[in-house]
């Protein structure tokens, strides 16, 4: 098992970071990668999706809702 060191990690010029790197002074930052394939962004895009659909028995209870109105 190898155990990865706790703390910063000094980077050079053109080296690839992760989110969440630290820098110190300023640093400009290309992005390489899409925001669509982090886990985050794929569970923004679930609970956006969960947000906008309503569940089979929200459904039902919708339906019998409007006769128990009349």
């Amino acid at each position: 098992m190898i155990h990865r060191r706790a703390g910063p990690v000094s980077k050079g010029r053109r080296q690839p970071s992760l989110g969440g790197t630290k820098p110190a002074g300023s640093v400009r930052f290309r992005a390489t990668k899409s925001r669509s394939g982090h886990v985050l962004a794929r569970i923004v895009a679930m609970v956006r999706e969960a947000q906008s659909s309503k569940a089979p028995a929200q459904r039902l209870a919708d339906i019998a809702g409007k006769y128990l109105v009349m």
